[in-house]
């Protein structure tokens, strides 16, 4: 993702995603992250509320997790806010 290669990237995510049985809040995460930088806001915003119940399921309210999926759910809402940006320029 960071050079560019937004849709091997956003692939190499998925595949991450889908081979972990539990579907952690990282790679949760790291698919959110992939998906908002492809420009899927709403598919971005889904993945990091997954993650941050997840991530609460595993550790609770105050684990790094946690404030990592906030963090991001915080970003993605922001642009949400500011539709003229594009997708990315937030760096999510």
């Amino acid at each position: 993702l960071a050079r560019g290669k937004v849709v091997d990237g956003l692939e190499l995510a998925r595949r991450a995603a889908e081979l972990e049985p539990t579907r952690s809040g990282r790679s949760r995460l790291a698919l959110s992250v992939a998906l908002g930088v492809a420009g899927d806001r709403q598919g971005a915003l889904i993945e990091a509320l997954g993650a941050l119940a997840a991530e609460r399921r595993r550790n609770g309210a105050s684990g790094r997790g946690d404030e990592a999926c906030r963090r991001v759910v915080s970003r993605i809402v922001d642009a949400e806010a500011h539709p003229l940006s594009p997708p990315g320029a937030r760096d999510l």
